[in-house]
């Protein structure tokens, strides 16, 4: 269910060894490739618990 979505001219990216979780089912990732956007699950953006 996690994916990260990208707008045209978003500063928001994520850094490798963050961690994220989802606020619906609470699955926990960890960044292990930098990107820009919001990563999403269950159509819920997921918050950044560490930084």
């Amino acid at each position: 269910m996690c994916q990260r979505l990208k707008k045209e001219g978003e500063e928001v990216a994520t850094k490798v060894g963050e961690t994220y979780k989802c606020v619906v089912c609470t699955d926990v990732i960890k960044v292990t490739h930098e990107g820009k956007g919001v990563l999403v699950c269950f159509g819920k953006p997921m918050v950044l618990v560490n930084h």
